[in-house]
């Protein structure tokens, strides 16, 4: 028999246990508790009540007493297999063999479990948040485990596009938002399958200050703008000039008795 899933409190599994020939007295039963630690329980009854040579196998492997199997045999020939702690990696074939597996005496028990997968849960929930025209903005989700993420904008799914990019790594997944526009703002969902989490975005436009001066502080500048026109004309193009002027005239004697002198040759 083979069951698809079991993960509901008080749900049973009853399966018949086949002996070749002839139909032995049994009853296995296998419950599937969800709690914070999950518990699969069966038992069976064999006769002879006295043989011992019995075995349980998950699978191919065989299984012993330890602190997740507990394996126990009670009078009247019942036989007992207690699963803690289950994993997703403990589903498989669970088998229950009385005698030499080469004999014509043996006794199997099988059936097939699924145990039910832990949902995830959001761990950082997105949130609100304030964005600019023409900038950037990332919201991000942390869930307990990996899985599959989708985004909802306004409860259109979104896509990958030149603006829009999403990210996921581990547990953490990531929408970009690029060059920021007014249509950018609205309600943004993170979906981790049956749980979400859901920010309101509010994009606001650049703030531009314009200086605004009264009619004394402008008369102030100019003055100021003036003075420090004077002052350098007064330390650099005077002195400069000056400068030339007396080159020129320490030159003009010089060039007179040149020119006299080439007169009178």
């Amino acid at each position: 028999m083979r069951v698809s899933e079991i993960g509901v409190n008080d749900q049973y599994l009853f399966i018949s246990t086949l002996c070749p020939g002839k139909l032995i007295h049994h009853i296995t039963k296998a419950q599937i508790t969800q709690k914070l630690l999950y518990l699969v329980f069966m038992w069976c009854r064999i006769c002879p009540d006295n043989y011992w040579g019995v075995k349980w196998y998950l699978d191919e492997t065989l299984l012993y007493t330890n602190e997740l199997n507990e394996i126990q045999v009670t009078p009247g020939g019942f036989h007992t297999l207690t699963f803690r702690q289950l994993a997703r990696k403990d589903t498989g074939t669970i088998s229950f063999v009385a005698g030499d597996k080469r004999s014509y005496s043996e006794i199997i028990s099988p059936f097939v479990f699924m145990l039910p997968e832990r949902r995830p849960t959001i761990i950082k929930s997105l949130e609100d948040c304030e964005a600019f025209e023409g900038g950037g903005l990332v919201l991000s989700c942390v869930t307990s485990k990996p899985c599959h993420i989708l985004w909802y904008k306004d409860g259109c799914l979104m896509w990958h596009s030149s603006r829009y990019f999403t990210t996921h790594s581990g547990c953490e997944a990531r929408l970009t938002i690029r060059e920021v526009s007014n249509s950018d703002a609205g309600v943004y969902e993170c979906s981790a399958g049956s749980v979400t989490t859901t920010a309101v975005v509010t994009v606001k436009g650049m703030n531009i200050k314009c200086a605004t001066y009264s009619v004394l502080e402008t008369i102030a500048i100019l003055q100021r703008l003036l003075v420090n026109i004077y002052l350098f004309i007064y330390l650099f193009i005077l002195p400069f000039s000056h400068s030339c002027d007396l080159q020129a005239k320490a030159e003009e004697p010089a060039s007179g008795r040149r020119t006299q002198h080439h007169t009178a040759v």
